[in-house]
């Protein structure tokens, strides 16, 4: 499953849920999930942008939706929009991964209507 919104500059925020059935709480919080946050690696991460030369700069602990999630920064080069940053988290659901991405430009990162919006995506980021 995916969402996305962008604009035609390159600005793009999406989520992406890969199904996998996992035992959960009654809020649908995984049961074991910080163990299996554990394992999770920048490696995982630039998986997800094959054939872009793809880099991790940061992955850290943090929270998505209220639950423990990791952190990323991904900078990666395209071809049609040139060096690009990726923003984003990761985590588990009783109903499977979730990944939550905003991407930009680098040239359009500085635009405050670029920050308002990833701000806004992230924040309002909600589980249902």
């Amino acid at each position: 499953v995916v969402a996305a919104v962008a604009r035609p500059d390159g600005v793009l925020c999406m989520v992406t849920v890969n199904e996998l059935r996992l035992p959960s709480d009654a809020s649908g919080k995984p049961e074991q999930l910080s163990r299996m946050l554990a394992g999770f690696n920048p490696s995982h991460i630039t998986q997800a942008v094959p054939g872009a030369g793809a880099k991790v700069s940061a992955f850290e602990k943090s929270t998505l939706g209220g639950q423990e999630a990791r952190r990323f920064v991904l900078e990666a080069s395209l071809p049609l929009l040139g060096a690009l940053k990726i923003r984003g988290h990761a985590t588990l659901r009783g109903f499977g991964a979730i990944v939550l991405m905003c991407m930009a430009p680098e040239r359009l990162l500085g635009a405050s209507d670029v920050k308002a919006a990833f701000a806004l995506v992230h924040k309002s980021f909600r589980f249902e």
